[in-house]
């Protein structure tokens, strides 16, 4: 993503309609087939972090992205189990233990 769209993104994710639907939509689609009580869940390319704070209230979210200015906006939101990695190199299944 263009970094210059950052900020724009931090700024709609919260009012905008097609973040909302899309949230919304996933948090369904997780609900419907993840059976696991308080499940471990990762944004790979989470961007600004609206949906690694939003899929919190299911369980435990993490998020990890490549781009340092993504990251910067995770921080901002409060969010802590943000990586700034490739997706390959995550480490996940040590942080998340079985899930």
């Amino acid at each position: 993503m263009q970094t210059y769209l950052y900020q724009d993104l931090y700024e709609l994710e919260d009012t905008h309609w097609w973040h909302i639907a899309k949230r919304r939509t996933c948090l369904q689609l997780l609900r419907k087939f993840v059976r696991t009580v308080k499940p471990h869940i990762l944004d790979i390319g989470c961007g600004t972090g609206k949906n690694v704070e939003t899929f919190g209230e299911l369980g435990t979210a993490w998020g990890v992205d490549i781009s340092r200015e993504a990251i910067e906006f995770c921080r901002k939101r409060g969010l802590s189990n943000i990586c700034l990695e490739p997706a390959g190199r995550t480490g996940f299944e040590a942080r998340a233990g079985t899930y």
